[in-house]
């Protein structure tokens, strides 16, 4: 893993990793978290580094194999691969010390609203949890997960098995309002919510799911991601990037190549893209 000077691409720090690849990797509280797992094997890994540097804090070796992360509050969640035995387990981000482990859950995607994390149980529904004990905050009988979560950490955005995206208070479980499209990601900025949907990006109120807008993308749409007044959708693998209005959809510029499955980031007045083989940055 590598870190890069924003504004001229130079190399700042390197880490060598061995015969691992990475499945996740989060910034958090000036640390860099990074789920890995081993080429010649069966085991995955937590490393911690600080962010500045590359400088390692910590690494725990996981007792299964995860493919999933998420960080908030100062915590660490994994949950395991899919063929392997249900579990979902949390360490504390600045020592690595395990603060709870669940049996029988999985995550389907671990997103975070507000410090709740929303976990499937096997034959069960679904529950939301405490991010810092694993403590169970409200349950339900239906087969939820997770798609996306808002910046406030009110609400959850959840599909399940033959039905549209719901939009669920976080604190209460409490269904806000269900559209008829299904999503396997969506993303928030609080008032408005961006569903990819086949070559589309659909804009609703977040309010109430009413439909407000639509845009059509070169190819299929991968996750949308809302910086400053913009939404930026990447697109097929080498698509032009739409960007548009967040709040009109009126375009804004775009045609740079992209990848529906690797989403732009903007920062510090950059726009950074990669087809995983390349970073490239704009203005």
């Amino acid at each position: 893993m590598g870190a890069y000077d924003p504004a001229t691409g130079a190399r700042r720090w390197h880490v060598g990793l061995g015969r691992r690849g990475v499945s996740r990797m989060a910034l958090s509280e000036g640390f860099l978290v990074a789920l890995s797992y081993s080429c010649e094997g069966q085991r995955s890994y937590l490393n911690v580094y600080r962010a500045a540097d590359g400088s390692p804090v910590w690494e725990v070796a996981l007792g299964a194999p995860s493919q999933d992360m998420v960080v908030d509050r100062g915590v660490v969640v994994v949950d395991t691969r899919p063929d392997y035995e249900a579990s979902t387990v949390a360490h504390r981000l600045g020592t690595g010390a395990r603060l709870w482990k669940l049996y029988g859950t999985r995550g389907h995607g671990l997103l975070s609203a507000g410090g709740r994390i929303l976990l499937r149980t096997q034959r069960e529904g679904s529950r939301a949890v405490d991010v810092r004990t694993g403590g169970i905050l409200w349950t339900t009988r239906e087969d939820l997960y997770a798609v996306g979560s808002d910046p406030g950490g009110g609400r959850f955005y959840m599909g399940g098995a033959g039905r549209g995206l719901a939009s669920v208070d976080a604190a209460s479980g409490k269904v806000v309002w269900q559209s008829s499209w299904p999503a396997p990601s969506v993303t928030s900025d609080g008032k408005r919510v961006y569903v990819p949907r086949q070559r589309t990006v659909i804009c609703l109120d977040a309010s109430n799911g009413r439909r407000l807008w639509g845009v059509h993308l070169p190819d299929g749409a991968g996750q949308p991601v809302r910086a400053g007044e913009l939404l930026y959708s990447p697109s097929g693998m080498g698509a032009a990037l739409s960007i548009v209005d967040a709040v009109t959809g009126a375009t804004r510029g775009g045609g740079q190549p992209s990848h529906d499955s690797y989403p732009p980031t903007v920062a510090g007045g950059r726009l950074f893209l990669t087809d995983g083989n390349r970073l490239r940055a704009y203005f």
